[in-house]
């Protein structure tokens, strides 16, 4: 009986060492490293789902992470400074921003562009002239491994350049 006691005892005491260990490393920030939080959306405020972003935090630290199915992303243990956010994802303007941060209270929201928006922006600049922004506005775009997108901005560019040498 006294040995079930023992081992009862002994039981406690390490789940209640790792709950506090545990709980003070895990879940309480120190002051100087904090939750960096965001969400990347497109332009209807849809969310972009399995983004990866790579995240410089300036001190020389990498960190990569992927959004969730709402275009969500935590970071944790992250020092105040500048931060260099890029990410790719198919079929979706490509992620490059830079930025201090320095309120860690604060959600960070990243807006992409869809192909259909670019591709209908593109129709729009083109009809108006601007065709070197349209160009520019097509190499934003990501094509990954999608044979028909990379083809669809082959084609927008060669049409581009050929109404350019028409005028």
């Amino acid at each position: 009986m006294k040995k079930n006691k023992v081992i009862d005892f002994f039981c406690m005491l390490s789940v209640s060492l790792c709950v506090f260990f545990l709980g003070s490393c895990a879940c309480v920030p120190s002051q100087d490293k904090l939750i960096l939080t965001g969400f990347v959306l497109d332009e209807k405020s849809t969310p972009v789902s399995e983004m990866d972003i790579r995240i410089n935090t300036g001190s020389g630290g990498i960190v990569n992470v992927r959004t969730n199915e709402d275009g969500f992303f935590q970071v944790y243990n992250v020092k105040k400074g500048i931060f260099s956010f890029s990410g790719k994802k198919e079929g979706y303007t490509e992620l490059e921003e830079k930025m201090k941060v320095s309120d860690f209270s604060k959600v960070m929201c990243f807006r992409l562009s869809s192909a259909d928006y670019v591709f209908e922006q593109v129709q729009m600049m083109t009809s108006k002239g601007e065709y070197k922004e349209s160009v520019i506005l097509l190499d934003s775009l990501y094509p990954g491994k999608e044979k028909i997108l990379g083809k669809c901005i082959s084609f927008y560019k060669k049409n581009i350049n050929q109404k350019r040498h028409e005028k």
